[in-house]
């Protein structure tokens, strides 16, 4: 009985203890500061020439959601305790596997973004950096019919490698 009551104590004193840590962890694998509290994602500017006019805003919420759904920070219009802000440099539609024909089989839509991040916590994880995602996509299909799909998705993903960078210390 004192046994399982020592047991019993000295558990509670060890998550007690977790609970004093630093670095807090979430599901999602993000370690974050438990004294960041806010983020800020500035307007990203639209660089690329053949980039669709929406794409800017497109990303800036994409990113937004991203990091509100998988931390417990709060999005503040102005020097949050995170702040990313960028430009999307590049859109870009080329041919891939020429065929004999001089016909592409498949073709490939890349988007590059640049962001800067500003961690005022820990200013040694801060980061000025660049990221490409590509599509691939059948000759076949019209870019046109398929342009809105591939830029949600590559702004998924490129929303999904920031976030990495930014708060997941692997």
């Amino acid at each position: 009985m004192i046994i399982r009551k020592l047991y019993i104590v000295s558990v509670v004193f060890a998550f007690l203890g977790l609970d004093a840590c630093k670095i807090s962890y979430s599901f999602t694998g993000a370690s974050i500061p438990p004294e960041m509290k806010t983020f800020t994602v500035k307007n990203i500017q639209n660089q690329g020439m053949t980039c669709s006019p929406m794409i800017a805003f497109q990303f800036r919420e994409e990113l937004q959601d991203k990091i509100q759904s998988q931390t417990s920070l709060k999005l503040v219009n102005k020097k949050g305790d995170a702040v990313f802000e960028g430009v999307i440099t590049d859109c870009n539609l080329r041919q891939l596997a020429v065929q004999g024909d001089n016909m592409a089989a498949r073709n490939r839509y890349t988007i590059k973004v640049k962001i800067k991040y500003t961690n005022e916590i820990d200013p040694e994880q801060n980061f000025d950096a660049s990221f490409s995602r590509y599509e691939d996509f059948s000759s076949e299909q019209n870019f046109n019919d398929v342009e809105n799909e591939l830029i949600d998705e590559l702004i998924d993903q490129l929303s999904e490698d920031i976030f990495n960078k930014a708060f997941v210390n692997w």
